[in-house]
């Protein structure tokens, strides 16, 4: 334990939420979901997924996530490997999945399905947003819902890192980052423009993706940013 003295009461305040902003920093929120894989394939889409998952649970960091259609899975099933394997704790205490429920009126779910993304958003620091498609009627579109979750993120100071490199609703939202930073990106630092235009470059190897985003999602939590 250690003393820290203050000036003035307001300080207190001013250490207090810094305490809590390092705290939610521990847990990652990821929304994911895609029904098209191309261009590289659904293989290698599970396996990037997979190996992030794992990637982020050896880091020490908790993870939260809806599930997200066609890659949630993946990511949940690459944490739980490596909280197994490694030994890293309770499964419970590192992974929080919560599918989205599907039983509900039309009239109601949409109010719904936001109550329960900012009960899940609400607990991370940083959210990070991969994809972003889904199939409606037979053809693939974006997915609003992601646009949903990066509004939310926002609204609750968690930090978004819009993954461009993985295209659809999250190369959109990257592009809009990037436009416009001084009002995404401050909590990412000075240097928040260049990691989020970094990870919008096209790339044939999604793994390649995998350290990059664990390394910045690092620095936030050691407060270096």
């Amino acid at each position: 334990m250690k003393a820290v003295l203050v000036d003035e009461y307001d300080e207190v305040t001013e250490i207090l939420e810094e305490l809590v902003r390092r705290y939610r920093r521990r847990t990652v929120f990821v929304s994911a979901s895609a029904a098209d894989f191309s261009p590289w394939g659904e293989e290698e889409v599970t396996q990037f997924m997979r190996s992030l998952g794992a990637a982020l649970a050896t880091a020490g960091l908790r993870i939260a996530t809806g599930l997200g259609l066609g890659v949630g899975n993946a990511l949940f099933t690459g944490a739980v490997e490596e909280v197994i394997r490694r030994r890293l704790g309770h499964i419970e205490d590192l992974i929080v999945a919560r599918p989205f429920p599907q039983a509900i009126p039309e009239a109601e779910r949409q109010a719904m399905w936001d109550a329960y993304r900012r009960s899940i958003i609400g607990q991370s620091g940083v959210s990070i947003f991969l994809f972003g498609n889904k199939d409606v009627g037979g053809s693939v579109v974006t997915a609003d819902g992601m646009r949903a979750e990066f509004k939310i993120a926002q609204e609750l100071g968690s930090v978004t890192i819009p993954v461009g490199a993985t295209g659809s609703m999250a190369e959109t939202l990257a592009a809009e980052t990037l436009a416009a930073p001084d009002d995404v990106v401050a909590l990412l630092g000075d240097a928040g423009a260049a990691a989020i235009k970094k990870l919008a470059e096209p790339t044939d190897y999604l793994q390649s993706l995998v350290k990059p985003i664990v390394e910045l999602v690092g620095t936030l939590k050691a407060g270096q940013r």
